[in-house]
């Protein structure tokens, strides 16, 4: 009898845990290593799949250098926008490469959805730079 009642509760458990299955990817994350940077641009294909929906965009960095001897100087990134329909934008930032992972823009709100292109091409990488990566989270809805 005891072991009926635990089948019962583990089938409950695992039957509530199921529209968490079913709920779609809110996140994207990718690394790419340093050689394999086309031409020295970082491409992402970043998902923005629902249009109310606003994200944080962070990048992140590999040194394989003790953190404490990184260039004091940020490392600047040129960072081009490209939509789903080639709409195209670009700003440069810089990223503090002590840091292993560094926000970029939070609440962005994108105007299409689909997957958003952003390259990035590293200027004056300290020594020990093993590439660049990216991480997209939605935070919430407008």
């Amino acid at each position: 009898m005891a072991s009926g009642r635990l089948v019962t509760m583990i089938a409950a458990a695992a039957f509530s845990l199921l529209p968490y299955a079913c709920t779609p990817v809110s996140g994207y994350e990718r690394f790419i290593r340093e050689g394999n940077a086309e031409g020295g641009v970082y491409s992402f294909a970043v998902p923005f799949g629902d249009s109310l929906a606003t994200y944080s965009i962070s990048f992140f960095t590999r040194v394989d250098t003790p953190r404490s001897k990184v260039l004091e100087d940020a490392v600047r990134l040129d960072v081009t926008w490209t939509s789903p329909s080639g709409k195209t934008a670009g700003e440069t930032v810089y990223m503090d490469a002590s840091k292993e992972v560094e926000t970029y823009r939070s609440g962005v709100a994108p105007g299409e959805t689909g997957d958003w292109k952003i390259e990035v091409r590293v200027q004056d990488a300290p020594p020990g730079f093993r590439g660049l990566g990216i991480i997209s989270r939605q935070d919430g809805t407008r």
